[in-house]
């Protein structure tokens, strides 16, 4: 997996700051709680990611990621890490691992 550094259930976590999220399968602004939301300004390298606000839990995230909503800020390309990563609302750096497989 391909990733941005990211804790939901670690120490100061989302979970522990906001508490559950809205369950529901909504996508965008459709999640009620704001902190499980993830703005994307759609600017990260080579990025063909559209800008707006993306349900943590919710099938708009798993479609950028490739993954569920609990894999977070892990996706299955290294492309696709760098669209999301190096976009100017998250400005993070992407580090690869090797799975072993």
């Amino acid at each position: 997996p391909v990733f941005c550094v990211a804790e939901y259930w670690g120490p100061n976590n989302l979970f522990e700051t906001h508490s559950d999220p809205n369950w529901d399968p909504v996508t965008g602004t459709g999640q009620t709680n704001v902190g499980w939301h993830v703005v994307l300004q759609g600017d990260g390298t080579n990025s063909d990611v559209t800008a707006g606000t993306y349900n943590l839990v919710g099938t708009d995230w798993e479609a950028i990621t490739g993954f569920s909503w609990w894999e977070g800020l892990s996706f299955t390309t290294e492309a696709q890490a760098n669209k999301v990563c190096t976009d100017t609302a998250i400005g993070a750096s992407v580090r690869e691992v090797d799975d072993g497989s």
